[in-house]
């Protein structure tokens, strides 16, 4: 074996296993390239993460989510890991979901088998099982010398060692630490080593995995609460231009007196929306009366104003028509009455309406003139008359 700066393995050969294998890294020591007997693999990176590798003629691309790695493409096939709480990749799923790859390791992460969907051992180079380099702990596995590279060291788990010293004297602040060699404080069940520097709890790691998948899924959330509120403001405020077109308004006074009696008749309206839906739960009128209608299931309560009038109307919608109660103001009459209004299509109205209307002169006059006396019309003041009261005797 040969060493750059001491820490980085240059070449190695096995005369045994006819090996001749050379690597090369980038400036921050992580391994960018490894030839094995001729045949290169090139390793795409980002930061310490490998994006893609290139393998003689073979591309691999690795699959990434917020907590790592998940799979890989090769060959138009896409691949799924399935691991453990530990982080080992133990099986490889297909496209379809189905584990047709399952790895086996000791404690050390020592490769005892890798089995296909029939449990019958792998053998054949070609198949993904052999070709897939992530293995234990998610480490990358070197098939030809069954080294692991944690991107500073490699580590053999035969030997339970790192091949090269660690670079920080006690990293993992116990007595085995000052061991360069040591792998994970000898605790490789309950601790982890993701870069060959320093030593980590899985249980740690873990649960940075499952809050950073929380602190994104809470982000996803209140970022679909805030969509969810603004689509609904906008789909609920609908903006009407009310254009009151009257084919026909036929008011016949019954009993009529200063505009006071029962009225009957016919009108004709067109209402056409400028934003939102005519499905909404509020809309505004900015039409030729000015006003708001709120609908609760198939109830609704309307408030218009005009230059010389306010109406208020009660509706209970049955499909296409509506039957209403309304009451208002109209000038110096107030009034009260049902209509049933009918839709016609492309925002045309007809309402049907009945009312009682009254004059508030009428009952104005009727005050002044049985309090004060109306001699004009023959009426008088009722003038109450009281007993005489004796003085003295």
């Amino acid at each position: 074996m040969d060493w750059i700066n001491g820490r980085s393995l240059k070449n190695y050969m096995d005369t045994n296993k006819n090996l001749n294998i050379s690597y090369r890294y980038n400036k921050d020591g992580i391994r960018e390239e490894k030839s094995v007997n001729g045949i290169v693999t090139k390793y795409h990176l980002e930061n310490s993460s490998t994006i893609y590798e290139q393998r003689g003629n073979d591309t691999i691309y690795y699959l990434y989510d917020l907590t790592g790695l998940v799979g890989l493409k090769y060959h138009d096939n896409t691949y799924y890991y399935l691991k453990n709480l530990q982080g080992d990749i133990i099986g490889i799923l297909d496209q379809d979901y189905n584990q047709i790859v399952t790895y086996e390791y000791d404690s050390w992460g020592k490769l005892l088998s890798i089995k296909d969907e029939n449990q019958n051992e792998i053998k054949e180079e070609t198949h993904i099982g052999i070709i897939n380099s992530l293995r234990y702990r998610g480490y990358y596995y070197d098939t030809e010398t069954d080294l692991y590279y944690l991107n500073s060291r490699y580590y053999n788990p035969t030997w339970y060692r790192f091949l090269n010293a660690d670079g920080i004297l006690g990293a993992n602040q116990d007595i085995l630490g000052y061991n360069l060699y040591t792998y994970v404080s000898n605790s490789p069940v309950v601790l982890i080593d993701l870069d060959g520097r320093v030593a980590a709890a899985v249980g740690a790691l873990l649960g940075a995995t499952i809050a950073k998948i929380a602190a994104k899924e809470a982000k996803q959330v209140v970022k679909n609460i805030a969509s969810t509120v603004g689509k609904n403001i906008k789909n609920t405020l609908d903006y009407i231009v009310s254009v009151n077109v009257t084919a026909s308004d036929s008011k016949e006074r019954l009993v009529g007196l200063l505009d006071t009696g029962i009225t009957y008749g016919t009108t004709t309206s067109v209402s056409k929306p400028i934003i939102g839906s005519e499905n909404s739960i509020i809309k505004i009128n900015v039409g030729d009366s000015k006003g708001i209608e709120v609908d609760i299931g198939n109830k609704s309560a309307s408030l218009n104003f005009s230059s010389n009038s306010v109406d208020f109307s009660f509706k209970n919608k049955n499909g296409v028509t509506s039957n209403n109660f309304d009451f208002g103001m109209h000038g110096f009459s107030l009034y009260a009455g049902v209509s049933t209004t009918t839709n016609l299509g492309d925002g045309l109205d007809e309402t049907l309406y009945g009312r009682f209307n009254i004059n508030m002169a009428i009952p104005a006059l009727a005050y002044i003139g049985i309090h004060y006396g109306m001699p004009a019309i023959g009426i008088s003041p009722a003038i109450p008359s009281f007993p005489a009261i004796p003085i003295g005797t």
